[in-house]
């Protein structure tokens, strides 16, 4: 069995790996670099690997030291689903995600969760904005481990890709967990948002750096 030292030890391994990913774009999500990772570790005991904080941490570490001038592709992706929660603002949308955990790529989509009675609510929003779609579906867990499938309707604009998951309003009181954690993911709500985008837009002085 593995020692303590050992365990944080490959944890760091594979977050290292992780950011290492997703900051030359070869992966999408923290989730998939994170599995990539720990699949190159040979480490597949899940409890071992790192929580997506970690790793947002770590990527935010790296572009800080590494690439400080380059365009931040998280506020722009921010920014951008402000303005796709303000259009869905009656579906009561939470950012969720990579973005909505502080981390992003070149490759990273937004993923906004909206609350309706019926997937049909959400058609009929996109139809009156003439917005085309594409339909899947994501299987999502949520409290004691139960699994359940919820309608995605994928859009894109402004050259950012969108998945909008349809939860049902009883998802408010037992909103996804963390596949690993098994925390509640409950996004951050518009004004969260704007409040995180405010205050990345202040400058810093060279303290903070």
């Amino acid at each position: 069995m593995a020692s303590q030292r050992e365990r944080q030890r490959l944890r760091a391994l594979i977050t290292a790996d992780a950011v290492r990913l997703l900051a030359e774009g070869g992966v999408a999500s923290a989730d998939a670099a994170r599995r990539m990772a720990a699949q190159r570790h040979g480490c597949v005991e899940q409890r071992n690997w790192p929580d997506v904080s970690e790793i947002a941490a770590g990527l935010a570490e790296r572009q800080r030291l590494f690439s400080p001038d380059q365009p931040p592709h998280l506020d722009r992706l921010r920014r951008a689903a402000l303005d796709a929660m303000s259009v869905l603002a009656a579906f009561e949308p939470r950012l969720a995600g990579d973005v909505g955990a502080g981390m992003a790529n070149a490759y990273t989509g937004v993923t906004l969760w909206l609350y309706a009675e019926t997937p049909e609510q959400v058609v009929f929003a996109l139809l009156d904005r003439r917005i085309p779609w594409q339909e899947s579906e994501r299987r999502l867990t949520f409290g004691a481990g139960r699994r359940e499938v919820r309608p995605v309707f994928r859009i894109g604009a402004g050259g950012v890709d969108f998945d909008l998951v349809v939860l049902r309003p009883g998802d408010h009181a037992d909103p996804p967990r963390d596949p690993l954690s098994g925390r509640p993911q409950r996004g951050l709500s518009r004004e969260e948002l704007q409040a995180a985008v405010a205050l990345d837009a202040q400058p810093r002085s060279p303290s903070d750096t």
